[in-house]
């Protein structure tokens, strides 16, 4: 296992998750911790939040997709709010004067960004995986080979 672990050339490497990766038979250790006797845990939970974040970026390109579906999102609501102002516009000859066409509009254009940035984001994303050059697969054993 530890072999297949330096294969992995990442600088901030996360242990917890490169272990899964591999692949091997994993197993879990019940015990009973006993109580802490003196001290304060330094382990804080900003430390464990940075830890979160880089488990969650590490392997997934999961946040970077939830930007594109957001400006989506934005998006379609307001084209869709900008027809449904227009025809109550239409049916009920009511007029507020540029309130809504300036909120579609801001909406729209904030929507279209998110979405580009969501865009780029996939594109960054697919490059970080590339650069982080991961084993594409991992080889349990040899059967066969070196054998003449």
């Amino acid at each position: 296992m530890n072999e297949e672990i330096k294969k992995y050339k990442e600088k901030a490497r996360f242990l917890r998750g490169i272990s899964s990766l591999i692949g091997f038979k994993q197993t879990f250790v019940e015990f009973d911790r006993a109580d802490r006797f003196a001290g304060k845990p330094t382990y804080t939970f900003l430390k464990s939040l940075r830890l979160a974040i880089d488990g969650i970026t590490g392997f997934s390109l999961f946040p970077l997709r939830i930007i594109t579906f957001f400006g989506f999102l934005l998006s379609a609501s307001s084209i869709a709010f900008g027809f449904i102002y227009i025809v109550y516009t239409l049916s009920t000859k009511a007029n507020i004067s540029g309130w809504a066409t300036r909120m579609a509009a801001v909406v729209l254009l904030g929507g279209i960004q998110l979405l580009m940035l969501g865009i780029i984001g996939e594109y960054l994303g697919r490059i970080y995986m590339q650069v982080l050059d991961r084993p594409l697969y991992t080889i349990d054993k040899l059967i066969g080979f070196g054998k003449k």
